[in-house]
């Protein structure tokens, strides 16, 4: 009796350890890097790096995609670019307004206006925005005065 006793034991320690080891493959999930940007554009240290063939999904999956501060984006746009802008946020104490300007070579712009999350620990804020591929310069500019922009004072991006 003490032979079958131990093959039965030996028989639910092997399920439980299986069903253990199942269940902890299912769950561990390795975010997948970003490809490196096609091209990159800076103004005043702030980044721009452009992305082609990137989905919203892969961003958002990625380690970056839990620190965007603003994410901008037009589905019904056929043919775009994913475009990241990067800013330095750690030597500006006040409130900031960002003014992210996309041109193309036929003086058309579009502008977008995005915040600073306001719990933002970081030293960076992150901006996303699909554009359309015709959409080649950028640049942003830093405010500070809340969230009326008329009003807004123009900063340098040393702060001062």
């Amino acid at each position: 009796m003490g032979d079958l006793l131990r093959r039965n034991l030996q028989w639910v320690a092997c399920i439980v350890l299986a069903a253990a080891s199942l269940g902890c493959a299912t769950t561990m999930t390795v975010p997948k890097p970003l490809p490196q940007p096609f091209a990159t554009l800076i103004n005043d240290d702030i980044v721009h790096d452009y992305y082609r063939g990137v989905t919203l999904e892969q961003f958002t999956a990625s380690p970056l995609g839990r620190s965007l501060d603003s994410i901008d984006f037009d589905l019904t746009i056929p043919k775009y670019f994913i475009v990241l802008v990067t800013v330095k946020t750690a030597s500006h104490d006040a409130p900031l307004d960002l003014i992210t300007t996309f041109s193309n070579g036929y003086r058309q712009t579009i502008v977008k206006t995005w915040k600073v999350v306001p719990d933002n620990q970081r030293d960076t804020a992150h901006g996303l925005f699909f554009v359309p591929e015709d959409f080649v310069a950028a640049s942003t500019t830093m405010t500070s005065g809340g969230t009326n922009l008329e009003n807004a004072q123009p900063l340098s991006a040393a702060g001062t």
